[in-house]
């Protein structure tokens, strides 16, 4: 057994903020004759508007704000190019303005953003910088403005008596939110028993559906604790708690807090140097995390060091604010305080692709972020206290996408379809026609067949194209592990019958894209090449090439055909190095010379419309 201690912090959220404030930048000018002035494109109106003489003669007399804007335009004169040339000296030629942007929100209008931005007068509009801004409780402004003042402890009683009052809230009354049906089971589960100030953790097997927190969160690096075939043996008698990085032991903290018994973590529920049973326990992240009565995001922290129940602050001691006054929408006139934006960058857990799936497939969601505690689930999306993020979850585009989707395999038991190492089979041939974003490194070990978009390690497009020509004949799959079927791949084939067409790849040395050339006659043809790789075993200029028609040729759209670049060594078997499209249109051949004239454009229409005329239907094999 293990003693182990909250996180810091008073969960005080009633610090007073030291906040500059002064006669200079409390008061609006007039800049132009009319008074008004029309403000950049997706704002909404002027807070204040100072003369850049009102600006320098407040910075010289302490003004911090001020001084603050004097410091920002110097820098930014150094060092943006596309700034103008600003003589500080010609005050009374510019002026400084501070923009907001606003919307309907539960029945009343909210600001929604605030920007500094200086312009001569007349001229054009250039951001200077973005600023965050709150309200003190009780000030006429805090009608307005959702942000506080904020010193909060995530590990406190109250955070967790509100996210338990969620958790109760939802488990009793959203039916949206129930566990899914028929969910597998982890195979391993964290068991934690507390004694009074102490825990014991044990690794156990998971045999009935017990109600489990599991944690999403970014490893960072290696795990110093986690379970291999050395270490499985101990960890089912105990875990060392003192051990655990502190993301790992705020889990802990943070799962007896909401009642429950029971953990699961990747690193550890997982035998980490056992390859079929990481591959069988991957293969069933969606049920693990859709299974789960609570997933615990440590959404603050970006390795597993840092935890999440520590002290947040906004502003964060010692950073610069500024106090101006703020004519309310009902009269009155309250204050608002100005900060350097940041506190609610971009959380380190939005930019990785396993965590964002465990955000998606989880029924409730518990957010220890930079800002506040989030809560989340099918039904609802509430924020305990602070400033929601824009009013909307900063993975909303995501996860209104990703929320369609369901675990693999009850995709394919719900449609009969079948998943073929990345591709879907109803959507063939189509799905052949991925294209990588841009040529990536020579792809790694074997990882699966070149047809498939996971054959590489680069982000990939749709192609979106009608009018298929290509026959998909049947495929052959061979799964690493039987228990994984849609996990890890030895070997994949796809029989075809269509269009093949050998070609010679030359390359541009000015543009350096690779562009195609009939073997007979030598004659330029607008082919565009979109090279999965840069591989030097798979370069179609170095083996024998071949055009596989997919898509036929639209005469209304000028488009067309569309297909595969593909390389064999013995003219069987055919691997995947890329995808064309014949175009013309506005295009330049490799020499330079640019399609002139009507009649040179309808006679390469026609060699386009015959690109694949004449050649010969076969049946071969996609490895």
């Amino acid at each position: 057994m293990n003693q182990v201690q909250d996180g810091p912090g008073t969960g005080d959220d009633s610090s007073e903020i030291t906040a500059h404030a002064c006669d200079y930048c409390g008061v609006s000018e007039v800049d132009e004759v009319s008074g008004t002035v029309a403000v950049p494109e997706g704002m909404l109106d002027v807070l204040m508007k100072y003369r850049g003489s009102r600006v320098l003669h407040g910075a010289r007399n302490k003004c911090e704000f001020f001084r603050w804007a004097i410091k920002g335009l110097s820098k930014a004169q150094k060092s943006s190019e596309d700034s103008p040339p600003l003589s500080l000296n010609n005050s009374d030629g510019w002026m400084l303005y501070l923009v907001f942007d606003g919307a309907e929100w539960e029945g009343r209008f909210v600001m929604m953003s605030i920007t500094v931005y200086w312009r001569f007068l007349g001229g054009t509009w250039h951001v200077l910088q973005r600023l965050d801004f709150l309200a003190q409780p009780g000030d006429p402004a805090s009608e307005f403005v959702l942000g506080r003042p904020l010193h909060y402890n995530l590990g406190s009683s109250e955070a967790f008596a509100w996210a338990n009052a969620r958790l109760l809230e939802c488990s009793n009354s959203h039916s949206e939110c129930r566990r899914p049906e028929g969910s597998l089971l982890p195979l391993r589960i964290i068991s934690i028993k507390d004694h009074g100030e102490s825990f014991q953790l044990r690794l156990t097997r998971c045999h009935i559906p017990e109600s489990y927190a599991a944690l999403s969160y970014c490893w960072g690096g290696d795990q110093p604790v986690k379970t291999t075939s050395d270490t499985i043996e101990a960890y089912s008698n105990d875990i060392p708690v003192h051990d655990l990085p502190r993301t790992l032991l705020d889990a802990v903290i943070a799962t007896r807090k909401l009642g429950l018994s029971y953990l699961w973590i990747d690193c550890i529920c997982i035998n980490q140097d056992d390859a079929l049973e990481k591959s069988i326990e991957i293969s069933k992240m969606p049920d693990i995390y859709a299974g789960a009565y609570v997933t615990l995001s440590a959404t603050r922290s970006a390795t597993a060091n840092e935890g999440f129940l520590h002290d947040l602050r906004r502003p964060e001691l010692g950073q610069e604010c500024f106090r101006l006054p703020y004519a309310c929408p009902n009269g009155l006139l309250g204050s608002i305080i100005l900060y350097k934006r940041g506190h609610c960058d971009p959380h380190p857990i939005d930019s990785r692709a396993w965590t964002l799936q465990e955000y998606v497939l989880s029924r409730r969601v518990i957010k220890f972020s930079v800002c506040h505690l989030h809560w989340t689930c099918r039904k609802v999306d509430l924020f305990q206290q602070g400033q929601p993020e824009g009013l909307t979850d900063p993975l909303s585009e995501w996860s209104t996408a990703l929320s369609n989707m369901v675990s693999i395999h009850r995709f394919a038991e719900a449609t009969g379809d079948e998943y073929l190492a990345g591709l879907w089979r109803r959507n063939l041939p189509l799905g052949l026609l991925w294209v990588s974003d841009s040529p990536g490194v020579e792809r790694p070990y074997y990882r699966a067949p070149s047809w498939s978009w996971a054959s590489i390690d680069n982000e990939v497009s749709d192609y979106y194209r009608e009018e298929l020509e290509l026959l998909i004949l049947g495929h052959q799959v061979q799964i690493a592990h039987q228990q994984a079927p849609f996990g890890a791949v030895t070997s994949g084939e796809i029989f075809v019958h269509g269009r093949l067409r050998a070609m010679l790849f030359i390359q541009s040395s000015e543009t350096e894209q690779l562009w195609s050339r009939d073997i007979i006659p030598v004659e330029q043809k607008f082919v565009t090449v979109w090279p999965d790789t840069k591989s030097s075993t798979r370069d179609p200029r170095t083996l024998p090439a071949y055009c596989l028609q997919v898509c036929k040729y639209n005469a209304e759209e000028g488009e067309g055909p569309d297909g595969l670049i593909l390389t064999s060594q013995d003219d069987i078997n055919f691997e995947r190095v890329g995808v064309f499209s014949y175009d013309i249109w506005k295009r330049e051949d490799p020499q330079g010379s640019e399609v002139a004239g009507q009649s040179g454009y309808q006679s390469m229409a026609e060699e386009q419309r015959a690109f694949f005329d004449g050649c010969e239907l076969r049946t071969i094999t996609l490895v």
